[in-house]
């Protein structure tokens, strides 16, 4: 375990967690002192020349390495290495060179001029060049923070409207916040409290903050970070309260095998960002808790983090680390939910439904129809996992797993079942094909250059790969009941198919979530086997998803 005498010893698992990726941090950069990419962290353009495209959210990297450069503990090949500080410079630039003149960054593609790229990217670099500003000379330090500024002002006049993300939101407060104190831009400061109340505005009750319309684990972890980031540069106390509620929140979605999240959140994510909650230990018993139990889990490599994870998560997540180690203090532990006594929570608005046992710990979302995730305590291990019903009828897909804000479903008198009616949505898996990347590429090199068309594009992607639904007509209800050692599902279904066949499938996603399907230790668990039956007009189904495992039936109709 890497230990110095310059880190405590609550920082170890973060800084060996990014240790362990500083070659593959440096070897993704262009470092080639005559390339036109110099500084280039998007490695499949500037190496492979694979695409036409850098993703200048790559450039967040420079946060991570310049971090590195700093970090004075056992084995780090990059602590005070001298070309390093020539690097941080050459991203620097780089990341100046790929601004719109009106200060926007791009995301997916040419011209896309959003406020995620914009926010996160800011953050990043602003935060990078703090830490490095003395290594630059004169007239780069003088673009870097032009860079800055023009980024912060695109963003006091843009908006994101395509729905309501809260980590893009925090990251643009955070990002706001941090140019104006690094170079007194008191307007900044000001439009960060607009992003902070619109993030607050669209927070449950229940203490959640809004990821499309629903919870989600994953990106609600990167939002406290954002959020917790912005509250200790603001001193704003209503975002720290805004915070405590959030991390009473989430302590239930940390599963007792160390894994966070999953289908049955809004966005499928199941990935951990342990900053936040570091940032808030002192603030919230809450977060004190999920954060001592997550530094076991990533030490072990439980739960989905930098190393599962792809190049678009990748800089994020590092930097992450990064921050959490130097915001790791002493923590005494602390009790999670799947730690008390029995108990059952119905979170009505989120559809979530918990139902901690002696041995056993389950999570179900109503919202995503019903969806069941069992855990044995005894064992700290995945029992059994339900992410809904599949249906491939004459070619096409449909499926049970559909989001739904604060879903009709009925909790029983004595709190030992849930029912509700599920409605099914076609299930289609888009990808990009040759000549439709043609057209897509030819309208955006266009057209698509001006940013009322740009975000016309944005709000048609977000429609036909998230929000539009088709819908068969399927009548599905399904019952859920506490048993004593696990959840019994009952699923009654009237269906307007004659031939085909319908499948409980353990894990999958039905939306469009390039963060989704990452790994975790659930992985080990799985199966890979799906229970299948003939499809006929009605069908009854029944199921124990129990410490032993889950099994299946049908009744004879």
């Amino acid at each position: 375990m890497i230990q110095s005498a310059r880190r405590p010893e609550t920082a170890a698992g973060y800084d060996r967690a990014v240790v362990d990726q500083a070659w593959r941090l440096a070897a993704l950069l262009d470092r080639n002192p005559h390339s036109r990419t110099r500084g280039s962290f998007s490695r499949v353009h500037w190496a492979w020349k694979f695409s036409d495209f850098p993703y200048p959210r790559f450039q967040e990297g420079v946060y991570a390495l310049a971090r590195l450069h700093d970090l004075d503990v056992p084995d780090n090949p990059l602590f005070q290495a001298p070309a390093v500080r020539q690097w941080v410079g050459w991203a620097l630039e780089y990341w100046t060179s790929l601004q719109h003149g009106n200060g926007a960054y791009d995301e997916a593609y040419p011209f896309e001029q959003c406020v995620a790229a914009t926010a996160f990217t800011g953050f990043y670099v602003g935060h990078a060049f703090a830490r490095a500003q003395d290594w630059l000379d004169a007239p780069l330090r003088g673009r870097v923070k032009a860079a800055l500024v023009n980024a912060g002002d695109w963003l006091c006049a843009n908006d994101e409207t395509h729905g309501v993300l809260s980590n893009h939101l925090a990251a643009a407060a955070a990002s706001l916040e941090c140019t104006a104190q690094l170079f007194d831009v008191p307007r900044l400061s000001a439009r960060a409290e607009y992003f902070r109340d619109r993030i607050l505005q669209h927070q449950s009750r229940e203490g959640w903050m809004s990821e499309y319309g629903g919870a989600d684990a994953g990106y609600g972890s990167l939002t406290v970070f954002y959020l917790a980031s912005y509250w200790q540069r603001s001193g704003c106390r209503t975002t720290r309260d805004a915070l405590v509620r959030f991390a009473d929140f989430l302590q239930y979605f940390v599963h007792p095998d160390g894994t966070v999240g999953g289908e049955y959140a809004s966005r499928d994510t199941e990935f951990y960002y342990p900053a936040g909650f570091e940032m808030l230990a002192a603030e919230s018993p809450s977060a004190a808790a999920i954060a001592s139990r997550m530094r076991h889990a990533i030490a072990r490599r439980q739960v989905c983090g930098v190393w599962s994870m792809d190049e678009f998560n990748f800089m994020p997540m590092l930097n992450n680390l990064c921050f959490a180690g130097d915001a790791a203090s002493h923590l005494s532990g602390g009790e999670l939910p799947s730690d008390r006594a029995p108990f059952r929570r119905w979170f009505s608005d989120a559809g979530l439904w918990v139902v901690n046992e002696r041995a056993y710990y389950a999570i179900a979302g109503a919202s995503k129809g019903g969806t069941v995730s069992v855990f044995d305590k005894a064992s700290s291990r995945l029992a059994a996992r339900h992410a809904g019903l599949v249906a491939i009828v004459n070619g096409e897909t449909f499926t049970s797993q559909d989001f739904r804000i604060s879903p009709p479903a009925e909790v029983s008198a004595d709190g030992n079942s849930l029912k509700m009616r599920v409605p099914w949505r076609s299930l289609k898996t888009k990808v990009m094909t040759s000549p439709l990347f043609l057209a897509f590429r030819a309208f955006t090199l266009t057209a698509g250059r001006v940013p009322a068309i740009s975000r016309w594009v944005k709000d048609v992607l977000v429609g036909a790969l998230i929000t539009n639904k088709q819908r068969p007509r399927v009548e599905h209800e399904r019952t859920l009941r506490v048993l004593p050692d696990g959840i019994g599902i009952v699923d009654e279904l009237t269906l307007p198919w004659d031939r085909g066949v319908v499948r409980a499938v353990e894990q999958f996603t039905s939306i469009h979530m390039g963060s989704s399907l990452y790994v975790d230790a659930r992985m080990a668990a799985l199966d890979g086997e799906a229970a299948s039956w003939p499809v006929k007009p009605r069908l009854t189904l029944r199921a124990s998803l129990t410490t032993a495992g889950a099994s299946w039936s049908v009744d004879d109709n």
